[in-house]
């Protein structure tokens, strides 16, 4: 699982594309939370809220460039079935693409702690709650493994990339607050649909107090969504192992 991880996250940063990804994605978040209208600044309080506000649209666009390539890629190049032949299980096989994207994130998220710094020099009369910031970067994590899921589980259903991508960014997008829109169509509520968006449970968690019953909610979709992909997985490998044998 471990040299699928190293694999993952060396074969972005070894091109120019990933490099460029990450750039275009510092500077653009850097536009939204420093120079643009309603940026940190016109608020005139030590918070980090724009920038949370901001950011779970740039990973939703984000991501799906990353896991689009995940599995897509290998039914394209016919080489998911070296994957067969692997001495790990599909579990880890399928972990170890998961952790390598969500590495990749987490560095791409590194830079932004400048803003952080930025913020605490620039502060004058106030000061940052830091138990908040921690808070918000926890669930942003969080958010951000939950969305690699989703687009890994897209690239499973898929066979090109840019199917995949779109296909990602629809869920991901349906997930984090299409339900909440759906609500205001739909004319009879038989349940409270805003319970299973992901917003509602983000910004939940970024308050800076950490409730057992938001890390409940994502771990249960987390595993919900991993067991799909394990079977997806194994059944690709199962019929692609009939064809062969036929």
């Amino acid at each position: 699982m471990v040299s699928i991880l190293k694999k993952e996250f060396t074969s972005f940063y070894s091109s120019f594309l990933g490099v460029g990804l990450m750039l275009i994605l510092f500077l653009a978040l850097g536009l939204f939370t420093w120079v643009l209208e309603g940026n940190l600044l016109d608020f005139g309080f030590a918070e980090m809220s724009v920038f949370f506000d901001i950011i779970p649209w740039f990973l939703i666009l984000f991501i799906p460039t990353l896991t689009m390539r995940l599995f897509a890629e290998e039914k394209e190049n016919q080489s998911i079935d070296l994957l067969k032949i692997l001495p790990i299980s599909g579990n880890q096989i399928i972990m170890g693409k998961i952790l390598g994207v969500f590495l990749v994130i987490l560095v791409s998220l590194v830079p932004t702690l400048l803003y952080v710094v930025s913020l605490k020099v620039l502060s004058i009369g106030s000061e940052l709650d830091y138990s908040i910031v921690v808070g918000q970067y926890l669930s942003l994590l969080i958010l951000a493994f939950t969305l690699i899921q989703i687009s890994t589980l897209a690239s499973l259903f898929t066979s090109k990339q840019s199917v995949a991508f779109v296909v990602s960014v629809f869920c991901s997008y349906i997930c984090w607050e299409g339900l909440m829109q759906l609500k205001s169509v739909i004319a009879v509520n038989l349940f409270d649909l805003d319970y299973f968006a992901l917003k509602s449970h983000f910004y939940n968690l970024s308050i800076g107090v950490i409730r057992i019953s938001e890390l409940v909610f994502f771990l249960g979709i987390n595993l919900i969504l991993f067991k799909l992909e394990v079977i997806r997985f194994n059944k690709i490998l199962k019929k692609r192992y009939r064809i062969y044998f036929l």
